[in-house]
């Protein structure tokens, strides 16, 4: 199978790396274009790590890991050296295929397992990757953390089915999704001001996290603590606006979704998909299969 045969289909990552950036990135994910990607190369702790801080953010994957993890000296990431990069990954996989043929059991599958990062799906898509459970976990972007209000190339996030697009209803199909996200857009900045007033931060408590006191702001008189909490309810003012305005986002809205499992159950996971009947869930599955 070429590779246009799912590049083209696929929503155009949203990433945009220099050449510089993407041959840093390279040792450490299958590509550095797409909007599919596994990553590699990296202890499992950084790879937790990751998709925990990437289900929080609006960046990608890609992008999360040059500008918050590579650049962190007491990670202990380092480029991996390129010297007989696939002897170790050519004897496991004869390994494998003797397994199977040998002795029948596919159960070396359960043993090991791969992150996939798909990136700018649909949410029809993200619930249809997400409807297995056994033997895979799951971080998506939350809605409730990362705001839906900015454009990619000039263009709201939401996916954008050819099919639809060159059909009678394809203008109709993009004035109200846009207006859908216009109203979003336009409503974030007054709902967190109108949440300001109402939950004013003087009024408000927090918790020392050194002493673990709880304190009235208007009371605060460490500096660290004063700033803390000041961060803290910016972010609670900005996830209780995202939550109340969840309702414009249609399934259309793109989203990220951070995938763990085990073999057997990525592949389970690939033959649900190819199964479905939607263009784009089977593209991902090519693009992920690939």
């Amino acid at each position: 199978m070429s590779r246009n045969d799912f590049e083209l289909p696929l929503t155009r990552s949203s990433e945009i790396l220099t050449p510089g950036e993407a041959r840093l990135a390279e040792p450490f994910f299958t590509n550095t274009t797409r909007s599919v990607v596994a990553l590699k190369n990296l202890p499992e702790v950084i790879k937790g790590a990751l998709f925990s801080r990437y289900s929080r953010t609006a960046k990608g994957v890609r992008r999360l890991f040059l500008d918050e993890f590579l650049p962190r000296g007491d990670l202990g990431i380092a480029e991996p050296a390129h010297v007989a990069p696939n002897v170790d990954a050519a004897r496991a996989e004869d390994f494998y295929r003797r397994i199977l043929s040998d002795y029948g059991d596919d159960s070396v599958g359960e043993l090991g397992g791969a992150h996939l990062a798909c990136q700018d799906v649909s949410q029809i898509a993200a619930k249809a990757i997400e409807h297995g459970r056994i033997g895979v976990s799951y971080l998506e972007k939350s809605s409730r953390y990362v705001p839906f209000d900015d454009k990619v190339n000039g263009q709201y996030r939401y996916y954008r089915p050819r099919q639809i697009l060159e059909s009678p209803c394809g203008v109709e199909y993009v004035a109200t999704l846009d207006a859908l996200f216009d109203a979003y857009a336009r409503n974030l900045p007054r709902l967190i001001e109108h949440l300001t007033q109402r939950y004013p931060i003087a009024a408000l408590e927090f918790e020392n996290a050194q002493t673990g006191d709880v304190v009235r702001y208007a009371e605060i008189r460490d500096d660290v603590f004063s700033q803390s909490a000041q961060a803290a309810y910016r972010q609670a003012v900005r996830a209780r606006a995202c939550d109340m305005l969840r309702c414009f986002l249609p399934m259309a809205t793109l989203t990220n979704v951070g995938v763990w499992g085990n073999g057997r159950a990525l592949e389970y996971l690939l033959i649900r998909l190819y199964a479905d009947p939607l263009d784009e869930i089977q593209t991902i599955a090519r693009a992920a299969h690939y």
